[in-house]
């Protein structure tokens, strides 16, 4: 249950966010430790 607000949450921080996908896309290639992950899970993770 906590889960489900935590998650309801932090969508909609990131919703109301003026980052665009591009933004957080751009980030994320700068994160070492995400390389390691392909496009798809780069993707779902920041959806």
């Amino acid at each position: 249950m906590f889960s489900m607000i935590k998650d309801w949450r932090e969508q909609r921080i990131l919703d109301n966010s003026e980052f665009t996908h591009a933004d957080w896309l751009q980030a994320a290639q700068r994160i070492v430790i995400l390389d390691r992950l392909n496009e798809d899970e780069l993707h779902a993770c920041l959806s």
